[in-house]
């Protein structure tokens, strides 16, 4: 076999690798169980407390370190730039983590196969819940026609994203599950 044929052959092979193993993970996360999060309301304002509950189902035993929940805030950064040639356009979307409130609901446990429960939650929305920089216009309409104008010329559109988060800490593989909500600014 020639150098040209094993090239194609070894591709194919890691990328049916990597799609054979997350496959797999996904399974034995399915088969270890489920954890679901639910909020009572989609929209908050700062100071309001979010109120839910997680839905842990244990399809297996579980050797439990701890299950909290999170209020994450995420700002998403999407660029478009235009080729050298300047005939086409691509959007580049990028991610970070600026907010993190985390909040213990149960310690480490044994849980039984067959275990079925919902656990209450709150968490209080902070009063300042978007990131400013050094240099702030301030909050009236002025301020966010100039800031829209700055992200329009420098081709960026910039949004905080935020979820309540929650995750069960396990030996193995976690059990994670997440709920969109709206915080107002």
């Amino acid at each position: 076999m020639s150098q040209e044929e094993v090239i194609p052959i070894l591709i194919f092979g890691v990328i049916g690798a990597v799609l054979v193993g997350t496959v797999l993970f996904h399974v034995a996360r399915f088969l270890k169980g489920s954890l679901k999060v639910e909020v009572q309301g989609k929209a908050f304002n700062p100071g309001d407390t979010i109120q839910g509950h997680c839905e842990l189902k244990a399809r297996r035993d579980i050797e439990a370190e701890r299950l909290y929940v999170a209020l994450v805030g995420e700002e998403v950064i999407r660029e478009r730039r235009r080729s050298s040639k300047g005939n086409r356009t691509r959007t580049r979307t990028r991610r970070r983590e600026i907010f993190r409130q985390e909040h213990d609901i149960m310690d480490g446990q044994n849980i039984e196969a067959g275990h079925e429960s919902k656990l209450s939650f709150q968490i209080e929305v902070p009063d300042k819940t978007n990131e400013e920089s050094d240099f702030s216009l301030g909050d009236g309409q002025v301020a966010k026609a100039v800031k829209l104008g700055a992200q329009l010329l420098s081709g960026q559109r910039r949004h905080i994203q935020w979820h309540v988060h929650a995750q069960l800490k396990a030996s193995g593989i976690d059990l994670k599950g997440r709920q969109r909500v709206h915080i107002n600014a």
